[in-house]
């Protein structure tokens, strides 16, 4: 899971994504003109149909604008379905984007979600994001993430 402000990259993952919802809750009552910069949502879970937390709330935010990008990620549903995977999968598939939030942009990213697997794999992604989309070593690519750690702007909150 990702997520911050004024500066917003996310992710997520399962019931770890009850701080973003929190965030996106400050977001939207913030003063006219609100925070600045995008916010966007990496939310994955198993099964959209058992373990989908605040669909309806995520899916509200968007429709407002509070929640600038929603990438769902399920794991377990059928090969054929358009959010199947994980979420490190989706933000392969969003690598431009995230680079360009994270290096050009400024901004931040809040994982929050289990330790063992999806946090580790999204740290992981990160490092091969970095080194794939800047052309850079993968020693470089720790460093640059290491920074983002040290600045605040890297936030974990894992289970």
């Amino acid at each position: 899971a990702l997520s911050w402000f004024p500066r917003n990259n996310y992710s997520h993952k399962g019931t770890g994504v009850a701080p973003f919802r929190g965030f996106l809750q400050q977001r939207e009552s913030a003063p006219l003109g609100g925070v600045p910069g995008e916010s966007w949502l990496f939310y994955g879970c198993r099964d959209p149909q058992l373990d989908f937390l605040f669909k309806d709330d995520f899916e509200a935010f968007q429709s407002k604008g509070t929640l600038t990008k929603f990438v769902t990620a399920f794991s377990r549903v059928a090969d054929d379905h358009p959010s199947k995977g994980y979420v490190q999968d989706k933000m392969r598939e969003y690598a431009s984007d995230l680079i360009s939030l994270m290096v050009q942009g400024n901004a931040s990213c809040f994982v929050c979600g289990d330790a063992k697997g999806m946090a580790k794999d999204v740290n992981n992604t990160w490092i091969s994001l970095l080194s794939q989309e800047l052309h850079i070593t993968e020693e470089d690519a720790i460093a640059m993430k290491s920074e983002w750690v040290t600045s605040g702007r890297y936030r974990v909150d894992v289970w």
